[in-house]
């Protein structure tokens, strides 16, 4: 991926009735009350368009979680994409279901199931779900009445 260079955000000073307010405009044009804040934004955007770049959908299936899938091509996006799904969160509960490699489809489903005791964090691979199905028919074989 090229080199993204983070522009500084822009101080203005602003007149909000009697009185100067210092605000800082982010390249986007959204207005910051901090330098820090403004500086926030603009890295947050950077990864967000470095994300968007990277080969991915979302499988939304009714009745089922909604997973983020994503195909890194390189280190650089591998890195993005084990910070995306959740790899590197401290306060998941994360269950992993095969190993993460480059050229590798691979995602997650991050959800709180609605309950106060945290986040929790599934992460599949492709392989890793193709290898269970293939599993999983195998229990059928030799079975009557069962049409695959």
């Amino acid at each position: 991926m090229e080199e993204v260079i983070i522009k500084e955000p822009i101080c203005e000073v602003k007149t909000v009735g009697y009185r100067d307010e210092i605000q800082y405009k982010a390249n986007d044009g959204t207005i910051f009350p901090t330098k820090l804040r403004a500086e926030d934004h603009e890295k947050r955007v950077v990864y967000k368009e470095k994300i968007d770049k990277i080969k991915h959908f979302k499988t939304t299936y009714e009745y089922f979680d909604v997973y983020t899938w994503y195909f890194p091509a390189n280190e650089e996006e591998f890195e993005l994409v084990k910070n995306e799904i959740g790899f590197y969160e401290k306060d998941f509960d994360k269950t992993f279901n095969g190993e993460l490699k480059i050229n590798e489809w691979m995602g997650s489903c991050i959800s709180d199931h609605g309950d106060s005791f945290g986040y929790d964090c599934d992460i599949y691979t492709l392989t890793h779900i193709k290898e269970e199905f293939n599993k999983f028919l195998k229990e059928f074989e030799g079975e009557k009445n069962v049409q695959i």
